[in-house]
């Protein structure tokens, strides 16, 4: 073992048994924060050259590190090498509206190995207004493309590692009221749309599954719907794919249900088209949004609602909040549980049981 002493620099000089000096230092952080060592040598009596070697190794990174373009050149780069051929259609043009309406703006005249923690922040304050899903996908966003600016070599350290996100107070999820629903119900024995309707409010699926329902998906003889595909946005249109968490699950036929499915036509394959033909989403809006004209009573709510309100009121009814996430096929429970109303009438109704006597 060569001897080894402590160099006025920021790494430690070290003479071999060889006689080869190395100067071994800290020259950045990967992807993960952990420190990058890299070592320098020479021959020379007190290993001076090693060190100089170091020196002049940050001299050059740094020059080329200062004509690496801007995060506003590199974000863009990096989604379509990246993630083009790697996510949905969908997932990647959300990605580019991110990049574009918020992390350009933001940071994006900064050259990356100029970029520090307060930028961060900068870029995270400016999307303050955003709702928490959001900001978690900026986030993820920022720290994946520092982690391969830093695998390429654009800047030694991912500024974004340590961002937080503060989470705000839980919004309450905007369900139909059982007036509203009672009139929704009623009507859609009368509206040409009203069938969809009425399947979201006793299926919870969301608009792409149910357009993307075929018949062959529904097991009148057990009784089960199983959701294996959904209509989806593509670049060029639309496709039927698979479901959103790309996992198959079952939906239980209560009677209500079965009664709805067995007055249906099965002139498609489809169980809700469009003469004929399967469903489309701008249909399928367009229809929405004629079925709640029809009844300037109701409020009108994205069809999303219908889902939520199924949730809703399944949980309120004493159905165990497991059998529920797999029912609406969350992968996490915690998204379950934002369904979970306080019943004010069932309160109202308790409360007055209230005696002292």
């Amino acid at each position: 073992m060569g001897k080894t002493h402590a160099s006025p620099g920021d790494g430690t000089l070290r003479q071999r048994k060889d006689g080869l000096w190395e100067y071994r230092a800290i020259v950045g952080e990967d992807s993960f924060g952990n420190p990058i060592r890299k070592s320098f040598y020479s021959r020379d009596k007190s290993g001076a050259k090693a060190k100089r070697a170091y020196k002049d190794y940050l001299a050059k990174t740094e020059d080329e590190l200062s004509k690496i373009c801007t995060m506003a050149q590199w974000a863009p780069e990096w989604l379509k090498v990246y993630k083009r051929d790697r996510v949905s259609w969908g997932t990647y043009s959300e990605y580019e509206i991110i990049i574009r309406t918020a992390i350009v703006p933001s940071i994006g005249h900064v050259k990356l190995g100029d970029l520090r923690p307060a930028h961060i922040e900068k870029l995270m304050n400016s999307v303050s207004e955003f709702s928490l899903s959001r900001k978690k996908k900026v986030r993820f966003l920022i720290k994946a493309i520092l982690d391969s600016a830093v695998e390429n070599g654009y800047c030694r350290k991912n500024v974004a590692l340590n961002t937080k996100i503060e989470k705000p107070a839980p919004r309450e999820v905007q369900i139909f009221c059982k007036e509203d629903v009672h009139i929704i119900l009623n009507h859609c024995g009368e509206h040409p749309f009203g069938t969809a309707i009425k399947l979201m409010l006793l299926t919870g699926m969301r608009r792409g599954e149910l357009c993307a329902l075929r018949w062959f998906d529904i097991d009148m003889a057990q009784r089960i719907i199983t959701v294996r595909h959904a209509l989806r946005r593509v670049e060029n249109g639309e496709e039927i794919g698979p479901t959103k968490n790309k996992r198959n699950r079952v939906i239980p036929i209560s009677d209500e249900l079965s009664d709805l499915l067995n007055q249906l036509p099965k002139s498609s394959e489809f169980v809700i088209n469009n003469s004929g033909n399967g469903a489309k989403l701008s249909w399928f809006r367009s229809q929405y949004d004629n079925f709640f004209k029809t009844i300037p009573s109701v409020e009108k709510k994205t069809s999303h609602k219908l889902r939520h309100t199924f949730a809703s009121y399944l949980l309120n009814s004493g159905a165990n909040i497991r059998v529920v996430q797999e029912i609406l096929g969350h992968s996490d429970i915690a998204m379950t549980q934002i369904y979970t109303h306080v019943d004010v009438d069932g309160l109202k109704k308790s409360i007055a049981k209230l005696k002292f006597s």
